[in-house]
């Protein structure tokens, strides 16, 4: 098993609508990929914290191949060109 963890940090002169819609397409990703049995998802919003990410995502797939079809997954593609326009990101994915 892989846990695949993205931490999202909104730029700054992103407004606070456009980060609560990006969000919402977060939560809503696991919606449209029912075919995922092993997504243990998770979503951070900041608490104010200066050194806090914006959002953490968490997700356990049951190998690589799994995360790349993950990847390349429409929905998950259509969440990540929003994330590209406001957004930096870092993922860190690890064997559990």
């Amino acid at each position: 098993m892989i846990r695949h963890i993205v931490m999202h940090k909104f730029y700054d002169e992103v407004n606070p609508e456009e980060k609560q819609a990006a969000i919402e397409k977060l939560r809503e990703l696991p919606s449209k990929m029912p075919d995922f049995e092993f997504i243990e998802w998770e979503i951070h919003e900041d608490i104010g914290r200066e050194k806090n990410w914006d959002t953490v995502e968490i997700a356990v797939f049951k190998d690589e191949a799994q995360i790349d079809v993950f990847r390349n997954h429409p929905a998950h593609q259509e969440v990540g060109k929003v994330f590209r326009k406001i957004a930096d990101w870092h993922v860190v994915d690890y064997q559990i």
